[in-house]
């Protein structure tokens, strides 16, 4: 199955990092194929 992730984000760009490898290591997700989307809701950070 593939599974896509859209996860809008404002200022978080410390806690991405974490929320993406927390997602590959999930091991009910390992026998999908997995998208992470992430969109940038105006963040002041680059």
């Amino acid at each position: 199955m593939n599974l896509s992730l859209i996860v809008p984000v404002f200022n978080e760009d410390k806690a991405v990092v974490g929320f993406y490898h927390a997602v590959r290591r999930e091991p009910s997700l390992q026998v999908h194929r997995v998208e992470i989307v992430f969109v940038n809701d105006g963040s002041e950070v680059q």
